[in-house]
């Protein structure tokens, strides 16, 4: 196991009312928004004491949030730059904020537990971190919830959850929310909504003793299998109008359906092995499964040793006017033994490969699979994996510090996005940035956008060999 390690400060301060008296108790969290690290990090939280008072460790370095929330006052937000430890200080005030509203019907008087709400803010085009309360506060006996004191944010997006039932809709999106929001949902019980059909092949034959899975947005599903005419009903935790995919599992075929342009699937092949559909009190499926294509091999290094435990993507390539130029398909983890499976997918036309990087190497391999096709025993060889490593800085030399970096893959030839995947680290306290695990071939280093002044400062396509060390400096841009 890897744990990567951020240069980190910390924060100390005082929380009170508008009068100067101490607020006990609020809760106060600690962030670096936008950042998305790799590997990620557990933003720093804690509760006031009887003196207001307060200290967090382990903000990365450089900008950084915190949000204050207590029962009565709005939530605070303080944003600055530390790069060891800052004193804070941070007054509530008793502003009502923004406000919205939730209620629900069709809930029974009594349920324990009882629901809960979680709400999620929106601001320049990313989620950012909030107090972890709002992350499931109670519904009251009556089904209502006032939640008052939030900041304003581009959009607020709340859902509803309880064991046993489903919420229409799945989750209101309050874009541009104004300062007095109402919403409502209504309560379903799961197996309200029963999803029927008939399972064939495309000659008409029935495919009894399969199992087929429906997924609704947020991860409820329910199972359910075919009888010996292909029938099924599955009770699922579905509302009317649920948008939901039926999927075979462990099976020798694979669903097919025509895609248009209403389909996620018709653009992205993840989706081809679904069957898309919206949920309605009759709803009478007809499935057409098609006899699936298997993969199956070893991860292994350079001496033959089996690579467990890496994660291992199965890609088609696009069009040459699309970018990334390589799509996903499916996805694998290998195991112990270094073997993985990809037990069911749709044949192609198009070029495919297995494509995987991590700690211990990267590789890719290309092959073709047709519709039905059985490919085993395939060797997928990585190659051991390079770092890249550089400083940040100015025009002067003067080293930008807590400046989160992106490195992307691309082609060295084309000069072309490959595959559309990144990785961010931030920079420590001389400017330093590293990159580990990169996959030997052709990158990109540049500056976050967000996190740029202005036009991002971004390395011309460079290689990386394997095992090898490659240095790469940036530039801070000139605000």
């Amino acid at each position: 196991m890897f744990v990567r390690l951020w240069p980190a400060a910390s924060v100390y301060g005082r929380v009170t009312d508008e009068s100067g008296q101490p607020v006990a108790g609020a809760e106060v969290v600690g962030t670096k928004d936008y950042t998305w690290l790799d590997g990620g990090f557990l933003p720093p939280e804690t509760r006031t004491d009887d003196d207001g008072r307060f200290r967090l460790n382990g903000i990365p370095i450089g900008k950084f949030a915190v949000r204050v929330r207590a029962a009565g006052f709005a939530i605070r937000e303080h944003e600055g730059e530390n790069f060891s430890k800052a004193k804070v200080n941070l007054q509530l005030s008793r502003d009502p904020g923004v406000i919205i509203s939730i209620r629900t019907t069709g809930l029974p008087p009594a349920i324990d537990p009882p629901p809960t709400v979680r709400i999620d803010p929106m601001r320049n085009g990313g989620g950012f971190t909030m107090p972890s309360s709002l992350d499931a506060l109670p519904l009251r006996k009556d089904g209502t919830l006032v939640i008052k004191g939030l900041p304003v944010a581009d959009e607020w997006t709340v859902s509803v959850s309880a064991p046993g039932w489903t919420f229409d809709p799945i989750r209101h999106r309050l874009r541009e929310p104004n300062s007095k929001n109402e919403v409502s949902f209504k309560a379903v019980e799961d197996g309200s909504i029963v999803v029927r059909g008939v399972l064939r092949t495309k000659d008409g034959t029935p495919l009894a003793g399969e199992t087929l899975e429906a997924r609704r947005s947020g991860g409820r599903r329910a199972r359910a299998n075919t009888d010996k005419d292909g029938r099924f009903e599955i009770a699922g935790p579905l509302a009317p109008g649920d948008r939901f995919r039926l999927l075979l599992l462990g099976s020798n075929y694979v669903l097919r359906q025509n895609k248009t342009q209403q389909h996620a699937g018709w653009h992205d092949k993840r989706y081809l092995v679904t069957h898309e559909a919206v949920a309605a009190e009759k709803l009478d499926l007809q499935l057409e499964a098609t006899p699936g294509a298997f993969v199956s091999g070893r991860l292994v290094d350079t001496d033959g040793r089996p690579v467990p435990f890496q994660y291992i993507r199965m890609q088609a390539l696009r069009p040459a006017n699309w970018s990334p130029r390589w799509g996903n398909v499916a996805y694998a983890t290998s195991r112990r033994d270094g073997s993985f499976a990809f037990p069911g997918v749709h044949g192609s036309d198009e070029k495919l490969r297995l494509y995987t990087t991590g700690r211990l190497g990267a590789g890719s391999k290309q092959f073709r699979l047709q519709h039905g096709q059985r490919l085993d025993n395939l060797e997928l060889r990585i190659a051991k994996a390079g770092v890249v490593e550089g400083i940040l800085a100015d025009s002067n030399g003067t080293p930008a510090a807590g400046i989160v970096v992106t490195i992307r893959n691309y082609d060295l030839e084309t000069g072309k996005s490959t595959d559309g995947s990144w990785t961010n680290v931030l920079t420590d306290w001389r400017g330093r940035f590293r990159f580990i695990g990169v996959a030997p071939g052709g990158h990109r280093v540049a500056i976050a956008r967000r996190w740029s002044p202005g036009q991002p400062s971004m390395s011309d396509i460079f290689g990386v060999k394997p095992g090898g060390v490659t240095k790469i400096n940036l530039t801070w841009p000139d605000k």
